[in-house]
């Protein structure tokens, strides 16, 4: 009877570890904040992208990453108490028990394609401790046979050694690697002016990274950086975006636009003006040699970008609903940008009226409403809004004739 109650009342664990977020630093209209894995520091220094690259020198030599490269079927998972561990098998020994990240579970089971998944088995099979070992044998009992190879990566958290995604590998489609670290130091080495870029903002966890740069001027041949202490409201500031994922849970990408603090509470908008991204795949040279000239091709780009805007901001539309609903349908002959109704009918009732959004009847009122729902949405579905933005602010000034636009008609 003691067992009995011991085994009903014991505190499960959760199948695996939560996603954290690293360091946190932003701008804000008081000056500069910072949070490491959720603390507030106090810090008065604004950051340059050397000081990203130095951050992230220190977390690689506490992370010490390790790829591991193994069969599938030396991958063993094991389920004790509700959290899920992995150990890899050798001739004459096995791994340490590493447990799971999140994301490192999730891509083992999108491994298999044999109808395992993260939600069901957390859910609904590994509730207890006969759901546990029929989760763990039916693993095993699926990739068996399976020699197909796996890049499995691997971090130090903490006090422990953890599993944080899992990969295909072993042929030239498959996942290639590339790190935060080499995503700042190759974009400092093809454009050393933003060495000294202030760092609007930097979000780091466990899955990606994501900085905002105030771009540089040029002024007479000369590199002029933004001066900025704090974030001064309804100030449109020029910026450059830096993303990546040492997970799979996002493409390699650089974009960039007019980015605006709204509100001193800290609700921002961003204007996307251009977006290049590519996937981890392939030789590890097509990743750098996209990088290369990815940042040339957005450099260029990026100069002028605040005088578009106001181009846009000028350029009057004569049906505002009926150029977003527009919009929409255009870009959602990208598949990729085919999203619900209801989407555009939050553009449309919320973000057209919003009082951060210019009411003026411009092609920038669209573009702007349709990035400020964005915000409202995860990591991947701004990103599509975002580009979804960009597209509407390019759309509506290719239309435009004598500064204004006039939705086609169907056929």
């Amino acid at each position: 009877m003691n067992n009995i109650i011991e085994n009903a009342t014991r505190q499960r664990k959760s199948l695996t570890l939560p996603t954290r977020n690293l360091v946190r630093f932003d701008v804000t209209h008081r000056g500069p904040s910072l949070t490491v894995l959720g603390e507030r520091k106090t810090t008065q220094r604004i950051w340059k992208l050397k000081d990203v690259e130095r951050m992230l020198v220190q977390l690689e030599k506490k992370q010490e990453a390790k790829d591991i490269h193994a069969q599938s079927n030396r991958l063993q998972l094991e389920i004790k108490d509700g959290k899920a561990f992995g150990r890899i098998l050798s001739r004459d020994n096995v791994s340490e028990r590493m447990p799971f990240t999140k994301t490192g579970l999730n891509s083992l089971f999108k491994n298999t394609k044999k109808g395992m998944s993260l939600n069901t088995i957390d859910k609904h099979w590994s509730t207890n401790e006969r759901g546990d070992n029929i989760v763990s044998a039916l693993y095993a009992h699926l990739v068996m046979d399976s020699e197909s190879p796996l890049m499995i990566r691997t971090v130090n958290r903490g006090n422990e050694r953890v599993i944080r995604s899992v990969h295909p590998a072993g042929h030239h489609g498959c996942y290639q690697p590339y790190s935060h670290l080499d995503l700042v130091k190759n974009f400092i080495d093809g454009a050393e002016e933003y060495a000294e870029a202030t760092v609007l903002s930097c979000i780091l966890n466990d899955d990606g990274i994501r900085v905002k740069l105030a771009a540089p001027d040029h002024v007479d041949g000369l590199v002029v950086h933004q001066s900025i202490n704090k974030i001064e409201a309804h100030n449109p500031v020029n910026v450059f975006q830096l993303r990546n994922s040492e997970t799979g849970e996002g493409s390699l990408g650089l974009s960039g636009g007019i980015w605006t603090l709204i509100c001193t509470n800290g609700m921002t908008s961003y204007q996307g003006e251009f977006n290049k991204r590519t996937p981890h795949r392939g030789k590890p040279e097509r990743l750098a040699s996209w990088f290369s000239g990815a940042t040339e091709d957005m450099l260029t780009k990026n100069y002028g970008v605040l005088q578009r805007y106001e181009e846009a901001l000028d350029t009057y539309v004569d049906d505002l609903f009926a150029f977003t609903k527009y919009t929409f349908e255009q870009a959602a002959k990208n598949g990729r940008h085919k999203l619900p109704t209801s989407i555009v009918d939050e553009v449309i009732d919320t973000g057209l009226r919003h009082a951060t959004t210019p009411q003026n009847h411009s092609v920038a009122q669209v573009s702007q409403a349709i990035a400020l729902i964005a915000q409202q949405h995860d990591f991947a579905g701004e990103a599509l809004l975002e580009e979804i933005a960009l597209d509407t602010l390019n759309r509506g000034l290719g239309l435009a004739h004598e500064g204004r636009v006039v939705v086609p008609a169907k056929a």
